[in-house]
């Protein structure tokens, strides 16, 4: 992959290829803004991402609040942040 810092949107992160996606793009560096509708397994995936560079969004990407909701929080860093 491209060295260069990046942020990836991954829908359906709760499990399955949203998941696999989600984990693989920050295990090469990306931050990564996570939406899946189960918060519990979205939490999950989350966590076994190595230095927190993903920011979980429970919610469907298809629901304008969810989507309204997450424009306003601030996206894990390349540093690592998380929540």
């Amino acid at each position: 992959m491209n060295p260069e810092p990046k942020v990836v949107v991954a829908a359906g992160a709760a499990g399955g290829i949203g998941r696999a996606l989600a984990v693989d793009f920050a295990g090469d560096g990306a931050a990564v803004v996570a939406f899946g509708r189960d918060a519990n397994r979205l939490a999950e995936t989350a966590g076994s991402v190595p230095d927190g560079r993903v920011t979980r969004v429970a919610g469907s990407v298809a629901s304008e609040a969810t989507s309204r909701d997450s424009s306003t929080r601030p996206c894990a860093s390349t540093a690592g942040s998380t929540s």
